[in-house]
């Protein structure tokens, strides 16, 4: 038995209701990933610096939109999908990567592992779908940019917080902006 506390989520989630799994932010957050580089860029930045990979994803989605919430905005967005990732995605990630280093090769432990792989995608999936609510709901400012300048003082502001040094933005920002444009303009969607 665990003494760690319960998920709690916040309430403007109404965690009694449906979610919606297959929504536009998770599609370009699945399209964006498969590109050149994104992944590893991805790795580096949770591992090496904190960063939470879905609300990278997501502040470069609303930064296609034309949105930029800002810092203030940012860190509420943070705080909004903490109890999940810190209570839900994190030990999933941790109990695959220590399965991976602690598990050996056989068939039935390589089974184990993807099992797990395929909850902890289920679960950024679902912290996905609650990005996508809370866009919906109007939390993520209204549209005042252009993508390119919102994708830009998103990408910027994610980067500096998470304290990245300068040549190393330099570096991963026009590949990480390129990719959002390309994404967003295969899979536009509507608007959040």
């Amino acid at each position: 038995m665990s003494d760690a506390a319960p998920v709690v989520l916040p309430d403007c989630l109404d965690a009694g209701a449906d979610l919606a799994l297959d929504n536009p932010f998770w599609s370009f957050a699945c399209l964006i990933y498969a590109q050149d580089a994104v992944a590893p860029a991805c790795l580096e930045l949770q591992d090496d610096f904190g960063v939470q990979v879905n609300a990278l994803l997501f502040m470069l989605w609303l930064g296609t939109r034309g949105h930029s919430p800002g810092e203030a905005g940012y860190r509420t967005l943070l705080d909004f999908l903490a109890p999940w990732t810190g209570g839900v995605v994190q030990p999933l990630r941790q109990a695959r990567r220590n399965w991976k280093l602690l598990g050996g090769r056989s068939p039935a432990v390589q089974a184990g592992r993807e099992a797990l792989k395929r909850s902890e995608l289920f679960a950024e999936q679902i912290a996905c779908a609650y990005l996508f609510r809370l866009a919906e709901r109007g939390h993520d400012a209204a549209p005042h940019a252009t993508p390119e300048r919102a994708v830009t003082a998103n990408l910027d502001l994610v980067l500096r917080l998470a304290g990245l040094p300068a040549a190393r933005r330099q570096e991963l920002a026009p590949r990480l902006a390129g990719a959002a444009h390309a994404v967003a303009a295969k899979c536009p969607g509507p608007a959040a």
